[in-house]
């Protein structure tokens, strides 16, 4: 009775608390009661039956991918055993290619050595010949500068004859103008001539006519005698000049026949001195040609020999390298037996795998059977439809009081599901950098949100709450970074981080700082 008045006195009887209790102990979660009386004991009940609502619910979503995943699990171990078995197909094809390559190396390292030796043979006669051809080339290039000597001395012989055929020129025209001054001073003579003797008869004629005159005319013979004693010297002397003039005329006549044998004799030099000049150019040109061809020629056994050094050189190091590759070969081979073992390892594993995989599905459906005696209220399933097949979902033990807050960690695990899910079904890598520059790109507004309401209220961990923010996003900038450079990225690593953010910055670091925000009045 004092039980039952203790129920009943808020209006619900002991009866309806054992109904409710009765229904939640067959699985019936749906049921609900007057909480008006006793409210401690009915509302503990209340939310005893809700938080089992929850758990149940929770547990049925999880089962379901338990379910899931062990299916998978069976299927990707058994494709790991096909994997396994045509992996030690091939590993024995490549140990046999591999012994068959580590042979032929050997053989081609026996053929590189004799071919080693047979350049440095072609290397010293290469030599040997450069250094003939350098001393013909040296010899050449001395008799093209003698050729050439010869050729300028050879112009300057011409350029002198011509010199001298011109003054011989000059000579002669001055020889025929003396021979010419000749002729007019021997027609001066005449005329002198003439008048010595016209004035012999003058004077003559004066004496006569003075011999008549007598006495008087004894001083006029005087005079004529005189002058015709003049008349006679400079007949005699004006014969002189003649005979002069004719000795000059007679030696202008002989020198310039001279002076044209000169001449003569200066064209035949001229033009033999032309000849050699023509000659030794033609000759110049020659050597010129041969200098050259055999500057080529000898580049060209430079070039050969440096060819055949380098060449021998290479041969060498391929030699070198063939036998690096043949214990390499070696090496690969001694992989092979490793690797095949491993093979046969993970064979073994993917069976044990695909063993475990049954099991765990077995035991998802003897759980899935046991839970099939609750009835568990729409909108917890509903709520538990939406998580179903995620890496991870938000849930309450996620949220940290703030409502903007949790929608942004809703986002953040929205982008890290959409990574797992691309790193699940394989899909390029650049796909999954766009997703994770698109989550870098959200964190950095999410963090600098964070961290104006940390300095706006004085958070005592903002310092190291910034320090953890940096790393987290160094660590996503370096993940970005290796894709974008072509490194190797080991995705099981980055979903590890990416889980571990969520599991250990959001639920441990990020709801510290909650009580302290909704103290003052941010929720």
């Amino acid at each position: 009775m004092f039980g039952k008045g203790l129920f009943c006195s808020g209006g619900s009887s002991l009866a309806e608390v054992e109904k409710v209790i009765e229904k939640i102990a067959q699985g019936d979660l749906t049921s609900s009661m007057d909480q008006a009386g006793s409210k401690n004991i009915l509302r503990s009940i209340a939310n005893m039956q809700e938080n089992l609502a929850k758990i149940v619910s929770g547990v049925m979503s999880n089962t379901k991918n338990l379910a899931f995943s062990s299916a998978e699990l069976e299927s990707l171990s058994a494709g790991m055993r096909n994997i396994a078995e045509s992996m030690a197909h091939h590993t024995a094809d490549v140990d046999a290619s591999t012994k068959e390559m580590e042979e032929n190396l050997q053989t081609i390292a026996i053929v590189a050595s004799r071919l080693v030796i047979n350049m440095n043979g072609v290397s010293g006669k290469a030599s040997e010949s450069s250094g003939n051809l350098s001393i013909v080339s040296t010899s050449t290039e001395e008799m093209s500068a003698t050729i050439n000597e010869i050729a300028q001395n050879s112009e300057q012989a011409r350029i002198v004859a011509d010199k001298a055929a011109q003054s011989v020129m000059r000579a002669s025209d001055r020889v025929n103008s003396l021979g010419s001054a000749a002729s007019e001073i021997n027609n001066v003579i005449s005329v002198i001539t003439e008048i010595s003797d016209q004035t012999k008869l003058l004077a003559l004629n004066a004496t006569i006519e003075a011999a008549r005159a007598g006495e008087a005319g004894k001083g006029f013979a005087v005079v004529a005698n005189e002058v015709k004693d003049l008349a006679t010297q400079t007949s005699k002397a004006t014969e002189d000049i003649r005979l002069k003039v004719n000795a000059i005329q007679s030696a202008t006549e002989s020198t310039i026949k001279e002076i044209s044998t000169i001449h003569e004799v200066i064209n035949e030099v001229n033009n033999v001195v032309a000849t050699i000049a023509a000659a030794v150019e033609e000759q110049s040109v020659t050597t010129k040609d041969i200098a050259e061809s055999l500057a080529k020629v000898t580049d060209g056994i430079k070039e050969m020999t440096s060819a055949v050094v380098t060449t021998s050189e290479a041969v060498t190091e391929v030699n070198r390298l063939i036998a690096d590759s043949a214990q390499l070969a070696h090496l690969v081979a001694e992989s092979m037996s490793e690797v095949s073992a491993e093979s046969t390892n993970i064979k073994t594993d993917s069976t044990k795998v695909y063993a475990s995989g049954m099991e765990v599905a077995s035991l998802a459906k003897d759980i899935d059977r046991m839970l099939r005696v609750f009835t568990v209220p729409q909108k917890y399933m509903a709520d538990n439809k939406t998580a179903e097949r995620k890496f991870i979902a938000f849930s309450s033990e996620f949220s940290v009081g703030i409502a903007e807050i949790d929608e942004q960690h809703k986002k953040i695990m929205d982008y890290i599901n959409q990574v797992h899910a691309a790193v699940k079904k394989d899909q390029p890598v650049n796909e999954i950098k766009k997703i994770l520059g698109d989550l870098a790109k959200f964190t950095v507004n999410h963090f600098a949100n964070e961290e104006r309401y940390f300095d706006r209220f004085n958070y005592p961990e903002t310092k190291k709450h910034k320090a953890i923010h940096e790393k987290l996003l160094g660590r996503v900038s370096g993940i970005i970074t290796q894709i974008n450079e072509g490194k190797e990225v080991n995705f099981i690593d980055v979903l590890t981080f990416l889980k571990d953010w969520l599991q250990t910055h959001i639920l441990i670091e990020d709801k510290q700082y909650g009580p302290f925000l909704n103290q003052h009045g941010i929720r």
